[in-house]
């Protein structure tokens, strides 16, 4: 995170890899989500929330030296993907 927003001005400016990272992983949740029957779209607006969520509940965990934020993002992502797919299986 502290990379992609606070790159020097002087040396090598590491946004475009980060920017890589995280699409990386944002395609990786998007395909899966897109297996499981979620439309393309809707899957890769989730992998986004995903990829945001996990950066912000590493802060938090990190901040608070916790790992609930961490826990709370994944029962709620869980909830999430769960009532997605249960609209996929009644749609």
């Amino acid at each position: 995170m502290a990379v992609a927003v606070e790159s020097a001005e002087e040396g090598p400016d590491l946004r475009d890899d980060v920017v890589g990272v995280f699409d990386r992983w944002r395609q990786t949740i998007t395909k899966s989500l897109i297996t499981s029957g979620i439309e393309e779209a809707r899957a890769d607006e989730l992998a986004m929330l995903v990829v945001a969520g996990f950066e912000g509940a590493v802060i938090l965990s990190r901040a608070y030296r916790d790992l609930a934020p961490l826990e709370n993002l994944r029962d709620e992502v869980h909830r999430l993907v769960d009532a997605e797919l249960e609209a996929v299986e009644v749609g």
